[in-house]
């Protein structure tokens, strides 16, 4: 039987401290969390918390990626002041359908708008996390 309509059937979070730099044009993952669905019809509620700092003045951007394909991403990014580093949180919450009862796994990623560019992830040991909700539909 398919699980009920609405139901929270399982919530799975990977809470992570653990610094990424990078400073190339390829996006580097911040985090990421696996989830393997019960039915095909569910829907994946993610919710991100996702610690960022800038070095220069320079934008960051941020992506959330189901497998290899891109899902939610920034427009222009988190643009740091010309003279002081720039720090946050970007917080997103988006609801999935990824039509699947195989394994998925989730990522956020980041990258400076230009090379060479320094920006890094759970700087300084700051926490980020993602949760993921499977919601029977």
């Amino acid at each position: 039987a398919l699980p009920a309509s609405g139901k929270v059937l399982q919530v799975l979070t990977a809470n992570t401290s653990s610094t990424v730099n990078n400073n190339t044009q390829n996006y580097a993952t911040a985090n990421s969390l696996a989830i393997t669905p019960s039915a095909t019809s569910s829907k994946i509620l993610i919710m991100v918390s996702q610690e960022w700092r800038m070095e220069t003045a320079e934008a960051i951007h941020l992506q959330i990626v189901r497998d290899s394909t891109v899902r939610v991403q920034t427009e222009t990014g988190y643009v740091a002041n010309a003279s002081a580093t720039n720090s946050g949180y970007w917080p997103y919450k988006f609801l999935d359908s990824p039509n699947s009862t195989a394994s998925i796994t989730y990522s956020v990623k980041f990258k400076a708008t230009t090379s060479g560019k320094a920006c890094s992830t759970q700087t300084n040991s700051t926490p980020s996390s993602i949760t993921l909700m499977e919601i029977g539909a």
